[in-house]
């Protein structure tokens, strides 16, 4: 997920340099569904024609972690899929990263 969020950002551009910023100083935990739930990934491939396997392995990780938030710009996909089946997913607007760096290093001082 981090690869493509960074694509997405732009690639080498300053926000992909502060999200690895942010990722560096312990902002966000970085986890692996995949070794450990595939089937439920690929359930949800079935299910939801639109979901890819990027998608659907960040509804896999809601159904884990059931207090993180998603953080993503696709409200429109987001708001559609479900965990457990008919459970609205914890979606989030990002913020903008500078903002976000700033807000983490006020907390840490």
């Amino acid at each position: 997920m981090l690869g493509e969020t960074c694509w997405h950002l732009g690639g080498n551009t300053q926000p992909v340099h502060a999200l690895l910023g942010l990722v560096r100083v312990g902002a966000f935990q970085l986890l692996r569904p995949w070794a450990w739930h595939p089937e439920r990934t690929q359930e949800l491939m079935v299910k939801y024609d639109r979901v890819d396997a990027a998608d659907a392995s960040l509804v896999v990780l809601s159904e884990i972690h059931r207090n993180a938030k998603i953080i993503t710009t696709d409200h429109r996909d987001f708001s559609i899929y479900r965990r457990f089946g008919r459970h609205r997913l914890p979606v989030s607007l990002p913020l903008d990263l500078s903002t976000a760096m700033k807000l983490k290093s006020s907390i840490y001082q």
